[in-house]
């Protein structure tokens, strides 16, 4: 018993003096956090202050070992076991293997005050074996769920990529690169027991399948754009520029579109110089990059010399020794000298002169005469206005202004003869795009609307104690003051509040941002408090959250919800407007799948969201009393209809102790329940709103991985691109091509 009491003195002594020395650092929870398991309350001293509810206080420790005794070794050795357990046991088993690599992902968002880089980089070297260990099995055991557990197994090593600063280790990032390789081709250039290394032109490109290309090419650009770059200067809601052609001309026409190679449309926009402030944007040239992974503008000024640097002074000459001698003037003579000594003929003088002749005819001579007043009136001005012989060679000015865009071109390589044929039955490397067309334009738009990252919603809603009808359901969120106090911090810790009309990002509609919305842009800054939560129903104002992968909106139904919505369609020209399920995830499978009878139920089945419900109730016995069909009938969009046939409830209850009771009920095919939430789990309320995003999202990214019609997003803007430049690519031989590239 002493020996105890002296241990927890050394505890205690040891906390007390980290705090004399050290600050405790407090820090907003964004994913999973951990605090230490020290049991510091002794009868007789009393506990260390506990912190606010919406921070979490995390200890300073020296080093990181794998024991259990504080939250940085169980994540350590969770991770060990887990990582090992992949690849021995549970790689057979999809859910498990599924929920596993969820789990690993939730690991990587734990912030730690020290974090231990040799455990980051066994994890991701780990996830790389793992994925070789898929990709190496036999033919006759590649089967869809195999391909879903590398998609899935991509995804985590992604998130470690953009957690941790990894991939300035050499031998990590060589790690990385072999598995997208391995995911693109099919094969790696070096075998592990072999010194051989195959070439990429000797390669058969054989990627286990398209799915699995596609996600290794996402793999790929988040290293090269995303790694230590997210958020980007536009903020988390988009991942390259907002700006467009409008923003940096008036008019379209100024602008020449170019596609390069079938993936990539290039608009050009050349300063014209009545447009022009300073005589230095002369030669400046604006780009505008469309790709399959978003929209990019590039402003593009020559340098051709150093900044600072003086340009050239031209040497003077010497002085003359002797002052120069006068110039003899010379005569000029239209025939030599000596054809005045040669005698005349009689033939000489067949022609007789003008002044010899008396009778001239007045005609001829007023014309004469008026030939002679003009050149003695301007054969002074002709004579200076004639440039003086040069004295010694000088070189030419520079040009002020030049063809800057046919210029970039070429010196990027664009221009070269190759990049204008055709190759095999495809389109040249480098086509023009018929910009004139007035639907030009608006497929441009379309194009910019298809996102960049998987797109997910949730509807949140709050039962009071005996309620059973949905009408006194969605009432209760018009004011704070009858709720729960603990339901608003729930609110804003699964995202942060955006206004429509500025937001650029998702919004739970399929045209989202406020180019779409039917109300005026004219909405105050701040949000109305005499609201309460229901603010956020998506009308003006709701809550938003978002990574390098992902874009989640969380909705509030009300009654005006569904206005809005009836306005929206209107607005958009009758469109199909779904709020629920209108993430354009598979717009161009739609659209390449539209038929009639089996086939088109087929397809609208499979393209079918697993909707998201968070139900939060004052009572436990509630749950069983809460009208269900009506709720989820609530969420439907003006072309919804019934019922929705997969969706995941989330109920939500607090607890006397301060903790919440968490009941998930999932309604899905072969999907199971996600984690990190768990059926009759307690969790603390400052870490619920992450809990509650995070298992949305996996279950929407667990829907996906199932669904054969479900497209990767920049696989679906790669679809949109290629039907913009086939619709509209200019049809020209290679001398037409240079010809409209000097004169428009």
């Amino acid at each position: 018993m002493a020996t105890h009491e002296v241990r927890e003195q050394e505890k205690l002594s040891s906390v007390t003096s980290c705090t004399s020395q050290e600050q405790y650092t407090l820090s907003t929870p964004d994913s999973l956090s951990y605090a230490s398991s020290d049991n510091l309350t002794e009868p007789d001293i009393p506990p260390p202050p506990m912190p606010p509810p919406d921070v979490i206080l995390r200890r300073p420790t020296s080093r990181i070992t794998d024991d259990c005794s504080s939250a940085a070794g169980v994540l350590l050795t969770a991770t060990k076991q887990i990582c090992s357990a992949l690849i021995s046991d549970w790689w057979t088993d999809y859910s498990l293997a599924i929920g596993a690599l969820e789990l690993l992902a939730s690991f990587a968002r734990v912030k730690l005050l020290i974090v231990n880089i040799a455990m980051c980089k066994e994890t991701v070297s780990q996830l790389c074996k793992f994925i070789g260990f898929l990709c190496s099995r036999p033919p006759q055991n590649q089967t869809r769920n195999l391909h879903s557990m590398i998609l899935a197994a991509l995804h985590c090593l992604s998130q470690w990529l953009l957690e941790h600063t990894l991939l300035q280790d050499k031998e990590c990032l060589y790690t990385v690169l072999e598995v997208v390789e391995l995911g693109i081709s099919g094969k790696r250039s070096r075998q592990p027991n072999s010194q051989e290394v195959l070439m990429k032109g000797a390669k058969e490109h054989l990627p286990m399948s398209l799915k699995v290309k596609d996600a290794a090419e996402a793999l790929l650009m988040c290293i090269t754009d995303q790694v230590d770059s997210f958020p980007s200067p536009c903020g988390p809601e988009s991942l390259y520029s907002t700006l467009s052609e409008k923003d940096l001309s008036e008019d379209f026409s100024n602008f020449k579109y170019f596609s390069l190679n079938n993936l990539t449309i290039l608009a050009v926009l050349e300063q014209n110089k009545k447009s022009l402030q300073s005589a230095q944007e002369l030669n400046t040239v604006k780009v505008v990059i469309r790709g399959p992974f978003g929209r990019q503008i590039w402003i593009v000024e020559p340098k051709s010399e150093q900044t600072g640097s003086s340009k050239p002074v031209k040497a003077a000459r010497p002085k003359p020794a002797a002052p120069a001698a006068a110039r003899p003037r010379i005569e000029q003579r239209w025939w030599p000298s000596s054809v005045d000594s040669i005698p005349l003929v009689k033939a000489d003088k067949t022609l007789p002169r003008l002044g010899d002749l008396d009778d001239l005819d007045p005609k001829f001579a007023s014309i004469i005469n008026a030939k002679i007043e003009s050149e003695l009136k301007n054969g002074p001005s002709l004579a200076h206005s004639a440039p003086p012989a040069p004295s010694e060679c000088e070189p030419p000015s520079p040009r002020n202004h030049s063809q800057s865009a046919r210029v970039l071109l070429s010196q990027l390589g664009l221009l070269s003869s190759q990049s204008l044929q055709e190759c095999q039955g495809m389109p040249p490397y480098l086509c023009r795009l018929d910009s004139g067309d007035a639907a030009f334009i608006e497929s441009l738009k379309d194009l910019d609307q298809i996102a960049n990252r998987t797109r997910d919603t949730v509807y949140v809603f709050y039962v009071k104690a005996g309620q059973n009808k949905v009408s006194d359901i969605l009432d209760n969120t018009k004011s704070y003051k009858s709720l729960n106090s603990d339901f608003k911090d729930l609110l804003l810790s699964m995202g942060w509040p955006v206004n429509i009309h500025t937001h650029p990002g998702w919004t739970g509609a399929t045209k989202s941002g406020a180019k779409a919305s039917p109300y005026p842009s004219q909405e105050p800054d701040q949000i109305p408090s005499s609201r309460g939560p229901a603010a956020f129903d998506g009308t003006r104002w709701l809550l938003y959250w978002s990574d390098s992968r992902t874009e989640v909106a969380f909705i509030v139904p009300t009654e005006e919800r569904n206005t809005y919505l009836s306005k929206l369609n209107q607005s958009q020209g009758n469109k199909t407007v779904t709020a629920a399920q209108a993430s354009p995830e598979t717009a161009s499978s739609d659209r390449k799948s539209s038929g009639s009878g089996k086939e088109s139920s087929r397809v609208s089945k499979g393209l079918q969201e697993v909707r998201t419900l968070v139900v939060w109730c004052e009572r436990v016995e509630d749950q069983e009393t809460v009208p269900l069909d009506d709720l989820l009938t609530s969420t439907n969009g003006p072309s919804d209809s019934g019922t929705p046939a997969e969706y995941m409830i989330i109920y939500v209850t607090a607890l006397s102790s301060g903790l919440v009771r968490v009941h998930v009920t999932t309604h899905t095919e072969r999907c199971g329940t996600p984690l990190p939430l768990v059926d009759g789990m307690v969790c603390l309320k400052r870490t619920l709103g992450v809990l509650i995003r995070q298992t949305a999202v996996n279950m929407a990214a667990r829907k996906r991985l199932l669904n054969e019609l479900s497209l990767i997003p920049h696989n679906r803007r790669v679809q949109k691109m290629q039907d913009i430049i086939n619709k509209y690519r200019y049809e020209c031989t290679e001398s037409e091509f240079y010809e409209a590239l000097f004169t428009t």
